[in-house]
């Protein structure tokens, strides 16, 4: 059993407790662990729908809605790689987002693209060569069973920005990640009951 995604589902045995909350405006979206082990089991289900294979790499094109979360860990509990990826934004140069996003696709080879409906029909009509995708619309039931495979070494894969030139990809075990986690909650004291509040969004390299 993976140990460190073993210690991410021990959080669920406390499906009330507070997970993250959304702040967009006036507007809170309250997730708790409850809702993030349902969605991943959601999209655990849709992944192994799609056979992919241990290892794979699962780019998720997602603006910051719930199943952001739900697609990540799910993709880690089933032994997949996640990499969260930036989607459009009115400050970028839009012929330069295509074709930096057209060639790392074809670099990582994917097993999986996740976006929504409309994400995934923008990236077609912009002449990317799209493998299998999921719709966070057509997900079907959070029925999935967790299996914590000892798995990949490898946790995730993480982009930098990208400013001057092609975005390049670091990939990070799951020991490299959870010894950063320590180290930071040592440094900065945090206790159980403390908050974070960050403006970053999740695919950012920092």
């Amino acid at each position: 059993m993976n140990p460190y995604l073993a210690r991410l589902c021990r959080n669920f045995d406390e499906p009330g407790r507070l997970f993250a909350m959304l702040v967009r405006g006036d507007r809170e979206t309250v997730i708790r662990w409850s809702d993030l082990e349902r969605s991943a089991r959601g999209f655990l289900a849709a992944y192994r729908a799609a056979r992919l294979a241990q290892g794979d790499v699962i780019l998720i094109f997602l603006r910051h809605v719930p199943e952001l979360y739900g697609s990540f860990f799910g993709a880690m509990l089933g032994g997949f790689v996640p990499s969260f990826m930036p989607c459009t934004s009115p400050r970028q140069n839009p012929a330069l987002y295509w074709a930096s996003h057209r060639l790392l696709i074809e670099r990582i080879s994917p097993g999986l693209i996740v976006g929504d409906r409309q994400t995934l029909a923008e990236m077609a009509e912009n002449g990317l060569r799209l493998p299998r995708t999921l719709a966070i619309e057509e997900l079907g039931p959070a029925d999935a069973e967790w299996r914590i495979v000892p798995g990949e070494r490898l946790g995730l894969l993480q982009h930098s920005s990208g400013t001057t030139g092609l975005k390049k990809g670091v990939a990070l075990s799951y020991d490299a990640v959870a010894r950063q986690a320590d180290a930071y909650a040592a440094a900065i004291r945090l206790r159980r009951d403390d908050v974070i509040v960050s403006w970053l969004p999740l695919y950012h390299d920092m």
